[in-house]
């Protein structure tokens, strides 16, 4: 889907935020896939990835891991909504389509 909607993939080492980033900016004809509000709050997840995935455990700071996981239902319903939102928006162009032809 990114690589329809966005032109492709980023090949870059910072390839997951750059495509965060994008999927959050509308384009010509069709909105953004996320708000920037969602986009924001999945970068800290994303950071928090970045700290475990390359850095030792124990620089692991328990208050932000404690905000990461108080705040992950609600970030998940806010990405769900943008997702349904974006789905709502195909559907519509697919009938508009349907109908012009």
């Amino acid at each position: 889907m990114a690589s329809d909607l966005n032109g492709g993939l980023p090949t870059t080492f910072d390839w997951h935020r750059r495509l965060l980033g994008r999927m959050a900016v509308p384009h010509t004809n069709r909105p953004a896939l996320l708000r920037q509000s969602t986009a924001q709050r999945l970068e800290e997840y994303l950071a928090f990835r970045h700290v475990v995935r390359n850095i030792y455990g124990f620089e692991l700071k328990p208050e932000r891991l404690d905000k990461l996981i108080t705040d992950y239902a609600e970030v998940w319903q806010q990405f769900h909504q943008d997702i349904q939102t974006f789905i709502g928006w195909l559907n519509q162009l697919a009938q508009e389509l349907e109908s012009e032809s």
